[in-house]
């Protein structure tokens, strides 16, 4: 097979795949829109951009071929594109800030007057070809820089970090794509002086092949990992949900009761059939927002107290609909912030001993008893294997 063949079946590839990508942005387009418009409108470019070459070069169509090098020009303002994608990625924003906008006024005007020069000729085609490499290479520094600053800034020198799974998921997608965005800023740059020692016009022809697979790699990874979409700031909001399901484990209570033991119990069950789901949401609220579970003398009758229910409701919830005693509920509620803490980073600046006193034990034994019990491992075991995590071990 020739390598011409070769080359044009990678960049319809990599045209197909790409649109196959943009079909699953614009379906996640809620999810973020500030990171997927920017990546939205990077992926058409390239994707449109490499059908349009592999057609071509198979003569499926002869009414577009690849762009002559003063329209190729316009293709710079994928530089700014990539930081913009990076800055949404990490940023929380709701919508798209027009001052960004400013980033594309410097490939904007390498553009008009690299069109301009070739209209008129107004310098010496080799002076003027030095001029834009050396433009495009500041260029493309500058926003490597800057992208390297936000990933460094944002994923590895942030402790706090409370959903580290998905954390560690943007963080390596980060950085996957910095190391494929620099290659692509090399192969530009050899290109241009592959073009220069050549005296051709600037292209950025050369190397191009290696241009679509890159890209036919970072598409691919969207494909199989689409959670990278999702970017921090859409974590920031699962984890703020998150983090009253973890605080509160639904495997505590039960909705249907096999056998009452008493008369006056049996009398209130078709009231409680009624409330109880009210009531243990009420509980867990108080529990994950006020942290009643810290009181260690925190009784029923308080809890009854604090959410406006007569103490019986309450007594017949922990006889009949939860799994444990009211002690051991408080316990478990411990324990699952004690995890949360870990997670957030709590034992960075604090011991094992505050934790304990943190989430509401007396003492260091009756904590790492509780926890050993209740995690299935003890708690520096869990903070060990939550570190490893966040080193993405």
């Amino acid at each position: 097979m020739e390598i011409s063949t070769i080359e044009n079946s990678i960049f319809i590839l990599t045209g197909i795949v790409g649109f196959i990508t943009i079909i699953l942005l614009l379906f996640s387009i809620r999810s973020n829109k500030n990171v997927n418009f920017f990546f939205l409108l990077l992926t058409t470019i390239v994707s449109l951009r490499a059908l349009i070459r592999g057609t071509y070069g198979f003569h499926l169509q002869s009414y577009a071929s690849d762009y002559s090098p003063a329209i190729r020009s316009v293709l710079l303002i994928n530089i700014p594109l990539f930081y913009l994608y990076f800055k949404g990625l990490v940023a929380d924003q709701k919508k798209i800030i027009w001052s960004d906008l400013y980033h594309f006024i410097v490939p904007v005007c390498i553009t008009i007057s690299f069109n301009l020069n070739t209209h008129f000729n107004w310098f010496e085609q080799n002076t003027s070809i030095l001029f834009y490499i050396t433009i495009i290479i500041i260029l493309s520094i500058f926003y490597l820089v800057l992208i390297w600053k936000l990933v460094y800034s944002t994923f590895y020198t942030n402790t706090h970090t409370p959903n580290l799974q998905h954390f560690n998921l943007i963080r390596n997608w980060a950085l996957f794509l910095f190391i494929l965005s620099s290659f692509q800023i090399v192969r530009l740059i050899i290109s241009l002086f592959v073009d220069f020692f050549n005296n051709t016009q600037l292209s950025g022809q050369p190397f191009s092949l290696v241009s679509s697979i890159i890209w036919l790699v970072i598409f691919g990874k969207i494909l199989i990992t689409p959670e990278i979409l999702f970017g921090l700031p859409k974590l920031r909001q699962r984890v703020q949900s998150m983090k009253y399901d973890k605080i509160m484990p639904n495997n505590l209570w039960k909705h249907q009761i096999s056998s009452i033991e008493n008369q006056n119990d049996f009398k209130m069950r078709d009231k409680m059939d009624q409330k109880a789901l009210d009531i243990i949401q009420e509980i867990e609220m108080v529990f994950s927002t006020k942290h009643l579970f810290k009181d260690p003398k925190m009784t029923i009758s308080e809890l009854a107290f604090e959410i406006g229910e007569p103490v019986s409701h309450l007594v017949y919830l922990f006889k009949y609909n939860c799994t444990v005693n009211f002690t051991e509920f408080k316990t478990i509620y411990k324990i699952n912030h004690a995890k949360e803490l870990i997670e957030e980073g709590f034992l960075a600046v604090n011991t094992m001993e505050t934790l304990a006193y943190e989430v509401g034990f007396s003492s260091y034994n009756p904590f790492f008893t509780a926890f050993k019990k209740h995690a299935n491992q003890s708690p520096n075991d869990y903070f060990r294997n939550i570190n490893k995590l966040r080193k993405g071990i």
